[in-house]
């Protein structure tokens, strides 16, 4: 006998049970008998909740974002007597850890690739990283290590184009296919340390972008 489940709930379960198949094996290679027979449901009942396996991900993705954002509103992640480097360290590699599922999944589905719908649901979460970034580069600057006249538009600029970056890859380099966001980044960390260095006229660049690899490659699914 199936047990009934609350809505929200069999919902999350679904969401938690699909991204699961999407991480060990591939978006484009789970179907929806793989996530029904997971969870020993009927397609029906998934059905019920979505429309289709796209609708799936676009949710698991809503929820990815929205623990993010609880996280870095978490007092305790930016504590202590930290300097803005350190800061912003944590902060990057805090973002990296959940948006890198989130962007490798999307590569692979080519219906989201520059969908204006995901582009709305990170909008959110890309406000908050602006804030928190624009913030740490002002402490920065208070510090006398920053000479960064514009902190908020120069933390928008990197942002946005670290996100466009990725994309723009995905369409000119035919590499990248095999590659996650996170080995991309690790791949190129130099560039992207250079650039943020000029922007924001950083003295000393230590612990800048000094990721932790093991720690964003974790899933907390």
């Amino acid at each position: 006998m199936r047990i009934s489940k609350p809505p929200e709930e069999r919902k999350k379960e679904i969401v938690k049970a699909a991204m699961e198949l999407f991480m060990t094996k591939g978006y484009k290679n789970t179907t929806i008998s793989d996530i029904t027979k997971k969870l020993k449901i009927s397609h029906g009942l998934l059905y019920y909740h979505f429309k289709s396996k796209e609708q799936v991900l676009a949710e698991g993705i809503i929820l990815n974002n929205k623990r993010l954002i609880e996280e870095l509103n978490f007092p305790d992640l930016f504590g202590g007597d930290l300097s803005a480097n350190k800061k912003i360290n944590i902060l990057m590699e805090t973002v990296f850890r959940y948006i890198s599922n989130d962007l490798d999944l999307i590569k692979n589905s080519k219906k989201f690739n520059g969908s204006i719908f995901i582009d709305k649901v990170q909008f959110k979460t890309l406000d908050i990283i602006i804030k928190k970034l624009t913030e740490f580069i002002i402490q920065g600057n208070e510090e006398g290590n920053y000479n960064c006249k514009y902190p908020k538009e120069c933390a928008e600029i990197i942002i946005y184009g670290l996100q466009r970056k990725f994309y723009n890859a995905l369409e000119e380099d035919p590499n990248i296919e095999n590659l996650t966001l996170v080995e991309y980044y690790m791949h190129n960390r130099q560039m992207f340390l250079d650039i943020f260095v000029n922007m924001i006229g950083a003295r000393d660049t230590k612990d800048l972008f000094e990721f932790n690899e093991e720690n964003i490659m974790k899933n907390d699914l």
